[in-house]
């Protein structure tokens, strides 16, 4: 069964793995494909009011997703997406 928790630091590495090819292929969100560990952490977890991950029985975490107000006239409805 897959269960929802909010993000604990010590998830850091697993949502990295997941994380940092998609940002590296540079397809999916407009983060540059050079974006940096310390800067997804920010982008993924400080700036959000929340980040919430799934996970299986074993508890390994199956990917993340964040919470954040809704900010008007972006065009977008992605919350992490960057202001330019």
């Amino acid at each position: 069964m897959t269960t929802l928790r909010l993000f604990p630091p010590d998830d850091w590495p697993s949502v990295w793995q997941i994380l940092e090819p998609v940002f590296r292929a540079g397809e999916t969100y407009p983060y540059s494909p050079n974006i940096t560990e310390a800067e997804a952490r920010v982008a993924w977890v400080d700036v959000p009011a929340a980040t919430i991950v799934a996970v299986d029985d074993l508890g390994e975490v199956l990917g993340p997703t964040t919470s954040s107000p809704i900010r008007a006239n972006w065009g977008h409805t992605s919350p992490t997406v960057g202001t330019s």
